[in-house]
């Protein structure tokens, strides 16, 4: 389903992303192949079990959290992934192809 060259991919670009979306002090640990495997395991198993919420997750209410996906990686290093995207590909905003959704869009 993924080949290495695709895990490859996916982590060289979260990287660079990440590294255009650090500031406020925080600081981002790169991640690797085996980090990336993980995140797709975890949204793979979300699409299967779903809750209202990402957050719901890693709750402390026992009833609701999934202790697998707690045991895997903790909610804020999982939220660093979210939104990733590729910055330097947005068109300026006097450019004719200025998208005001682009960070939202897949």
């Amino acid at each position: 389903m993924f080949t290495d060259d695709i895990i490859n991919h996916l982590v060289f670009q979260t990287n660079l992303c990440a590294t255009q979306k650090q500031g406020g002090g925080l600081q981002f640990q790169p991640t690797d192949n085996k980090e990336m495997k993980k995140i797709i395991s975890i949204n793979i198993l979300m699409g299967i079990k779903k809750l209202p919420r990402y957050k719901d997750y890693w709750s402390s209410d026992e009833m609701i959290r999934d202790t697998f996906i707690i045991s895997v990686m903790n909610r804020n290093r999982f939220e660093w992934f979210l939104g990733m995207n590729d910055n330097s590909a947005q068109p300026p905003r006097n450019d004719q192809n200025y998208d005001k959704i682009y960070k939202i869009r897949p």
